[in-house]
């Protein structure tokens, strides 16, 4: 008895649990007129199409996308040294209900040809009317809930109420969004007037982000805590002097709230004609080379950066290689992200070669690719290099004698054959007339650069505007509190690095913000953790400048 019990079991876990089969529905209530999602996922490996079927009571079927074929996602993995697909299928159904009451969904199967996998019932409650809202309620929403592995999501946590608010919101607890790469701000915007389930409610932005999964499967949204003031008004009947009359009288409470969590559904991107220069990103990007010069000199450095521009993490984007030749040497390249507003980057890549040997490197083109989640295919975009030539000494070339004979007044001069091998010499100007200083002005102009220097090393604290914040930059010292420090006392410069070095501040000073910043972009878009230290003597520098 005992072993046809424990058969019973193996039978009946094999038929339920097989092949990862999940069904689901989008809502556990629905109010009658509305409708609902039901989706059933499960991988299989088998030739013959599999086929599902229901029985749906107090509901009917309004939209069926078993015959999209798009509804297959291919995967792929290594074993044993080869790439092994699997089919993962995903049938989605649209029901509406018909009576109050429950919606039964039951003998769910799913006929996989060798076999009919079961799956336990279903059932979603189906209300006359939506339920009544609160006045206050807060919730987190994104723009999408289906997604590809490192796909943009929109995510903001608004306050809807319909009472007042005493003040701004105090944020209690962040949302932690692990397995998410994130770029977020606290904005600043007003209130709103919105409708929630047809209700008229005003609306305050708390909380915005752009969130980017790094794994696949179901991941969740982590809820926001917050704590605010609003007026708790309260009515009261009294009898004065046998009239009954109504007193209104309020006072302030705090109440505190927590947003609910969103679940997301994080699909992997097919590795299915996945191209070798897939760079990784995914969504729409624009691509820019440039070039400082195509003509150096043996030991002349070279010069290029590539923007990209797009939706994507772009804090993952390893730099590409651009040219791979032995008569360069690379160097590392440094990459920026520069804030274009709006939670909108760009990175800029810049690359520096060292010129080694004379040659001639052939125009060529570079490609790059990315994922479009819309079209669901992988876009190629190409970017040209031009040919790039080096000269030197021991060059035979004719581009080089072309080039001199325009520059120079005779093409003998600068220039003699050995062995019938043209020698090149170095481009110096000629007949440079060297003037004799006069001791005295020499006098004169190094005591005034020192008497320069004195004075400009005297600090006027009255009347000088005082720029930034040191107390809450040391508070939380972080990339944002750096960024926005180093942007709002320095001038010039396009990207954040350029401001430092052109800033005029020490070299020991711009030597710590650049490895200050380093580090701290590290932290918050790579997963690092470098420790920090807050440098006074150089922040104060940086604010005088």
């Amino acid at each position: 008895m005992k072993y046809i019990k424990t058969l019973i079991a193996l039978i009946f876990c094999s038929l339920t649990f097989a092949n990862n089969i999940d069904v689901s529905v989008d809502q556990k209530e629905v109010v009658l007129g509305s409708s609902f999602v039901l989706t059933v996922k499960f991988e299989h490996t088998g030739d013959q199409e599999p086929y599902v079927s229901f029985d749906p009571k107090n509901a009917e079927v309004i939209d069926d996308n078993s015959q999209d074929n798009s509804r297959i996602n291919i995967q792929g993995y290594f074993a044993g040294g080869k790439i092994i697909q699997k089919k993962i299928y995903v049938f989605k159904y649209v029901l509406q209900p018909v009576n109050q009451g429950y919606v039964h969904i039951r003998n769910i199967k799913v006929d996989l040809g060798h076999k009919v996998v079961r799956q336990r019932s279903i059932q979603v409650k189906v209300l006359s009317k939506a339920r009544r809202l609160p006045d206050y309620v807060f919730k987190a929403e994104v723009d999408k809930e289906d997604v590809y592995v490192g796909e943009a999501i929109n995510l903001n946590y608004y306050l809807y109420f319909k009472g007042g608010v005493a003040s701004r919101p105090d944020i209690l607890k962040f949302p932690k969004l692990k397995n998410f790469l994130k770029r977020f701000e606290l904005p600043k915007g007003g209130v709103e007037q919105v409708a929630l389930q047809g209700k008229r409610y005003q609306r305050l932005l708390l909380y915005k982000a752009i969130v980017y999964p790094q794994k696949e499967g179901s991941l969740t949204i982590d809820p926001m805590s917050i704590s605010f003031q609003h007026l708790d008004r309260r009515v009261q009947n009294r009898d004065v002097f046998g009239l009954s009359m109504t007193f209104s009288r309020g006072q302030y409470k705090t109440k505190k709230m927590n947003s609910k969590r969103v679940k997301l559904e994080v699909k992997p991107i097919p590795v299915q004609n996945m191209p070798k220069n897939f760079t990784g990103l995914v969504g729409k990007h624009d691509f820019k080379l440039t070039l400082n010069k195509d003509k150096v000199l043996v030991n002349d450095i070279l010069e290029a950066r590539l923007e990209v521009t797009g939706e994507g993490a772009l804090e993952r984007l390893d730099p590409p290689k651009l040219i791979q030749d032995e008569s360069f040497e690379e160097f590392e390249a440094k990459t920026e992200i520069v804030e274009l507003g709006s939670l909108k980057n760009k990175k800029v890549v810049d690359y520096t070669f060292l010129a080694k040997r004379s040659t001639k490197l052939d125009p060529k083109i570079i490609k790059l690719s990315y994922f479009d989640p819309e079209t669901r295919q992988f876009v190629e975009k190409e970017l040209s290099l031009p040919a790039i030539q080096i000269f030197g000494s021991g060059v035979k070339s004719e581009v080089l004698s072309k080039d001199r004979s325009q520059t120079e007044p005779s093409q003998s001069e600068g220039k003699k054959n050995v062995d019938g091998l043209e020698l090149v010499s170095p481009l110096f100007a000629e007949d440079i007339k060297v003037k004799a200083l006069n001791i005295r002005y020499i006098n004169i102009a190094l005591f005034g650069l020192i008497l320069l220097i004195l004075i400009s090393g005297v600090r006027f604290s009255i009347g000088r505007p005082v720029k930034g914040n040191l107390g809450e930059v040391k508070k939380n010292l972080c990339y944002k509190t750096v960024h926005d420090f180093v942007v709002e006392n320095c001038e010039d410069g396009l990207t954040l690095r350029e401001k430092v070095e052109k800033a005029s501040i020490s070299n020991d000073a711009k030597k710590y913000f650049l490895d200050l910043l380093d580090k701290a972009e590290k932290n918050e878009y790579k997963g690092k953790s470098f420790k920090l230290s807050f440098n006074k003597k150089y922040f104060i520098e940086l604010l005088d400048a």
